[in-house]
C-alpha cells in the first residue's frame, strides 16, 4: 500500500482512479470496476465542477468487454470531458494491462506496472469472492457532501 499511496500522491486521484477503473473493467472486476469510477466521479465533480459524460452505471456496463471497445468508450468520454492529457495514461495502462511482459520501458511505467499489478491482484479476489460494489474506495468517500452533491447531479441529469 505505501507504494500506491506515492502513486496516489504522484498522480493524483483522478488519473490514479481513471487508471484503475480501466485496468479492472479489462480484468472483468465489477467490483474493482465500481469502487474506482465512483471515486474518479467524486474527484472529478470536486476538482472540475461537473459531472463526467459517463456514469458509474454506464462505465460499469463495460466490464469484461473487449479492450478496444473499452478503450474506445473511456477516450470518447475524456475528450468530452476535456481531458485530453489522460488519453496517453490511459493508452500506456491498456497496453501494459493487455502485455505479456509487463517489465517498465519508460520511467513512468514503474508506477503504471505496479498498479496493474496490484489492482490485478485486487480484482483477482473481487472476482473470485464476487464482491458486490459498495463505494469509492478513496478517501474523497468521506466527503458525504460531495457525494450529495453527485447524486443530486446525476438524478437531475437523468429526468
Amino acid at each position: 500500500m505505501p507504494r500506491y499511496e506515492r502513486t496516489l500522491k504522484i498522480l493524483g486521484g483522478l488519473r490514479t482512479h481513471l487508471l484503475g477503473t480501466a485496468i479492472s473493467l479489462i480484468n472483468g472486476c465489477s467490483h474493482c470496476t465500481y469502487a474506482d469510477v465512483y471515486a474518479f466521479q467524486l474527484i472529478y465533480l470536486r476538482e472540475r465542477g461537473a459531472v463526467f459524460p459517463l456514469d458509474e452505471h454506464e462505465v460499469g456496463q463495460l466490464c469484461g468487454q473487449a479492450p478496444a471497445v473499452i478503450r474506445n468508450h473511456l477516450i470518447k468520454a475524456l475528450k468530452q470531458a476535456d481531458l485530453y492529457s489522460e488519453v496517453w495514461w490511459l493508452n500506456r495502462t491498456i497496453e501494459l494491462t493487455l502485455a505479456e511482459d509487463r517489465r517498465p520501458t519508460e520511467a513512468d511505467d514503474i508506477r503504471l506496472a505496479h498498479l496493474v499489478r496490484m489492482i490485478g491482484v485486487l480484482n483477482s479476489v473481487g472476482i473470485a469472492s464476487q464482491t458486490p460494489p459498495d463505494e469509492a474506495h478513496d478517501r474523497v468517500n468521506r466527503d458525504d457532501a460531495l457525494k450529495l452533491r453527485y447524486a443530486g447531479l446525476r438524478a437531475s441529469a437523468a429526468i
